[in-house]
Order: C-alpha cells, then sequence, then structure tokens
C-alpha cells in the first residue's frame, strides 16, 4: 500500500487533546501529525494550534481505526464537525451521521 494521508480538521477544539488516543489506536499502523504554529522571539504567548491533524497510513487496515476513532469522538463532542479530506476529495462528518462514519471513510480513502 503506498503511504496515504488524511487530513481531519474539526469545528471543535477538542481535537487536539484526543490525537494521542488516536495514535495509540493505530499502533504502528500509522502516524499522527499535528501541525505547531510558529512562534516569534519576541512573542509574549504561544500562538493557538489549529484543530487539525493529519493521519499517514502505513497499512490499509488504519482506516478503520481512525474511523472508529472519529466516531467516538463525535459521540464526546456531539456539536463538533469534521472535515475528512484524502487525495482531493472530502467528507464531513457529524453526530448525526457518526454511525455510518466507517463506510464514508472507506469511500474516502483508496486502498
Amino acid at each position: 500500500m503506498d503511504r496515504q494521508l488524511l487530513s481531519i480538521e474539526s469545528s471543535d477544539r477538542g481535537l487536539l487533546q484526543t490525537v494521542s488516543g488516536l495514535a495509540a489506536a493505530l499502533d504502528g499502523r500509522g502516524t499522527v501529525f499535528t501541525p505547531l504554529p510558529v512562534v516569534r522571539p519576541e512573542a509574549r504567548m504561544a500562538p493557538v494550534a489549529p484543530p487539525v491533524v493529519v493521519v499517514a497510513f502505513d497499512d490499509s487496515s488504519a482506516a478503520p481505526v481512525v474511523a472508529d476513532w472519529a466516531s467516538q469522538y463525535l459521540g464526546r463532542y456531539p456539536d463538533a464537525v469534521l472535515t475528512c479530506a484524502c487525495e482531493g476529495r472530502s467528507v464531513r462528518l457529524d453526530a448525526a451521521n457518526r454511525d455510518t462514519a466507517r463506510e464514508e471513510l472507506a469511500r474516502l480513502i483508496p486502498e
């Protein structure tokens, strides 16, 4: 499998607190990246990181893990909307369609 990149953006700030759980669930089948904003030397405070993560899939079995994680995330943050993008295509997931997250992401991520 060629390495696939999936970006996940949330309308809720809770995303960055949950990525360690996603990384643990992937268990070596993928890598989770979080963007770090530049901190200027003269800054008095560090800027807030955006609620975006990028998941690099090293194994095709990682996609269902991410889908399960997304479903759990939407259960925990029911007002959040996740925008997932891969290879120029995207899908929006919210609490209303969290039960179909696995199917939605399977269509989004080519194997």
